[in-house]
């Protein structure tokens, strides 16, 4: 197994025994991705949110492989990712826990000694992007990002990083290239999806932005941002019931949420307008 963080730093490897237990010990609150992988199998991914301490069970159904052309192109365990030192590790970690509680500058001076101390520490580079792209910093992040693709060119959160600067920058072109990739490596990542949706709503393709979006709140509801991007591609689309569905859901899941006044005024006035077209479609037909 493999557990990756909500910003998309590898955090750490398990092995299950016979019996298929495994530990993570000391994990902080938060959410997380557990990916399990097995020679014979086909690669499963499963989102978990960590509210307390203790132990959690899991049902995985893995596929298996059918041919050697199924298997992975890579081992799914980098040779960097196994040659940290102890105390580049810590470093990391101690980083990840500041950047998960919102505090960037310090996160940012855990992940630069992790990198004093292992070089080729590509998750730290791709989180240190990830804190200096919250800060503003878009040269500094876009130079992380780029070192750790070049250690690791298939790290997902690396290449989640450069894709969302760069559609920052309206640089949708690069922005899609760096997110396909993202989704190829990682593909039930919400977030990769949430800025694939994102990006394509601002370029004005909303089929693809549903599709994204669909897929992201299938995997990450809770998250509010997802739901009215798609209630928008859905009413760009004169999707109008499928819009005012998703307006009433996201009122039911965040009534306090700072745009809901906005909501309940925008369905209130989409509702009123498919009855009335509702009332006046018969007087068309002869």
């Amino acid at each position: 197994m493999t557990l990756t963080g909500f910003k998309g730093d590898d955090r750490s490897t398990a092995v299950t025994d016979h019996s298929g237990m495994f530990i993570f010990a000391n994990l902080p609150v938060g959410q997380y991705t557990l990916t399990f992988a097995h020679p014979n199998f086909q690669e499963q991914s499963q989102q978990i949110e960590l509210l307390q301490g203790g132990q959690r069970d899991f049902l995985v159904l893995m596929s298996k492989r059918h041919s050697p052309e199924d298997a992975p192109p890579q081992p799914s365990i980098a040779a960097w990712a196994l040659q940290i030192p102890g105390r580049a590790q810590k470093e990391y970690d101690k980083g990840v826990n500041a950047l998960q509680r919102e505090k960037n500058p310090q996160s940012i001076a855990h992940f630069q000694a992790a990198i004093q101390l292992y070089p080729r520490f590509a998750a730290a580079y791709a989180a240190l992007g990830s804190a200096q792209l919250t800060l503003g910093d878009r040269k500094a992040a876009a130079a992380a990002f780029e070192n750790a693709l070049e250690i690791d060119d298939n790290l997902p959160a690396a290449c989640l990083g450069l894709g969302t600067l760069y559609a920052m920058e309206q640089r949708y072109a690069e922005a899609e290239k760096q997110l396909l990739r993202a989704r190829m490596l990682k593909p039930d990542d919400w977030r990769v999806h949430y800025q694939l949706g994102e990006m394509f709503w601002r370029m004005g393709n909303w089929s693809k932005g549903e599709e994204n979006l669909r897929r992201g709140v299938e995997l990450h509801p809770e998250f509010a941002r997802l739901h009215l991007l798609l209630m928008n591609v859905l009413a760009l689309q004169e999707k109008y019931p499928e819009a005012l569905a998703e307006m009433e859901k996201f009122l039911r899941m965040f009534p306090q949420d700072s745009f809901a006044p906005q909501v309940r005024q925008k369905r209130d006035l989409l509702k009123a307008q498919i009855e009335k077209t509702a009332i006046l479609e018969p007087s068309k037909k002869p």
